[in-house]
């Protein structure tokens, strides 16, 4: 008897240590399944888990200009902050935000931003792939998968108001190849290239939008398991 009671206490300590990661993420298992295989081709759900904050350094390119792009970012993946600088041979823009805050500063001239685009930069924060994994990955309460529209697709609710967060598309060895996702009636959809091991993670090394206007490559990621110590207050105005 005594030897049985071991055994179940075992199997019930098994049982939970393997489910604890999505202890409060809720959803179809199948989906739990993807959400898995995703994680083991982009580091693991410990990296991203730990995880705090991220610096992504990248070469952009629209489809309308001459000239690339040279963008180098922090963004916050626990709470909405981000600074973004970007910069060519004839711009040096910054845009930084929190929920208290946003500016924008072009060729050192900096302006608060207006209400409708502080709002989107709050919304977008919350469906990036790069917050979404932390979100999966946390186990963050109100998070719900879903199947997509065929066996490589998943996609991720916020249970408490049944809005869709973001949807992605795996390949066969369950590499994310395409995210989605929407605010309002304005849909965002991108796809991913092969991916490649940047510092202390893995992510694709190229991203598209699907009309080809805006594409980049990813020249460094790094995450930290700090929160960012980068300055978001508003340049003082000379």
């Amino acid at each position: 008897m005594k030897n049985m009671q071991v055994g179940l206490l075992s199997l019930v300590f098994l049982f939970i240590l393997t489910h604890s990661i999505f202890a409060q993420v809720s959803g179809n298992q199948d989906a739990l399944v993807l959400v898995d295989q995703m994680f083991e081709t982009i580091g693991g759900k410990n990296v991203w888990k730990n995880a705090k904050s991220i610096n992504v350094k990248l070469t952009g390119y629209y489809a309308r200009e001459i000239l690339p792009w040279y963008e180098n970012y922090w963004m916050d993946l626990e709470q909405p902050r981000g600074k973004f600088n970007i910069k060519n041979k004839e711009k040096d823009q910054i845009i930084a935000w929190t929920p208290d805050v946003g500016w924008d500063m072009n060729n050192g001239k900096a302006v608060p931003l207006d209400s409708a685009h502080h709002a989107f930069e709050m919304s977008y924060w919350k469906i990036q792939p790069v917050v979404v994994f932390h979100r999966l990955a946390t186990g963050i309460p109100e998070t719900r998968v879903e199947m997509g529209d065929n066996e490589f697709r998943f996609d991720v609710f916020d249970s408490s108001t049944d809005r869709l967060i973001a949807q992605f598309a795996l390949n066969e060895n369950g590499e994310p190849i395409k995210w989605g996702s929407k605010i309002g009636e304005r849909e965002f959809e991108q796809v991913f290239g092969p991916l490649k091991k940047y510092d202390n993670v893995i992510m694709p090394c190229w991203g598209t939008v699907l009309s080809g206007v805006w594409r980049y490559e990813h020249n460094a990621i790094s995450l930290s398991n700090e929160i960012s110590t980068i300055d978001f207050t508003m340049p003082k105005q000379k």
